[in-house]
């Protein structure tokens, strides 16, 4: 697993290669499973995170996010790794990036 640096994962202790396997007292099978357990669960509530690092099972308390606040921390992770700034569309500026995307995409016309 990734951890993105500044979001509720890392701030709970969450480390790279640790290998979630529930959250909230239920089994995580999979990425899937993970997002949909955390997405239903209540904006600023605290889970347990079970996750297995260096072959120990650990407990570890989560403080859910926010979306507004997600989106700014990925949008900061996307810069550093890749040096590409994220931001939000306006309408003014959609149609400009619709001409863009179309004009360099490596698809056959």
């Amino acid at each position: 697993m990734d951890v993105v640096k500044g979001g509720p994962s890392e701030k709970a202790g969450i480390r790279k290669n640790d290998v979630v396997i529930g959250l909230g007292g239920k089994a995580i099978s999979d990425s899937t499973m993970l997002r949909d357990q955390a997405a239903d669960s209540p904006i600023g509530q605290e889970v347990k995170v079970t996750v297995i690092r260096n072959g120990q099972q650990l407990e570890l308390p989560v403080r859910i996010g926010n979306l507004e606040s997600a989106g700014k921390v990925l949008a900061v992770a996307v810069k550093e790794r890749l040096g590409v700034e994220i931001r939000a569309v306006t309408p003014g500026r959609s149609r400009s990036i619709i001409w863009m995307i179309i004009r360099e995409s490596p698809l056959p016309e």
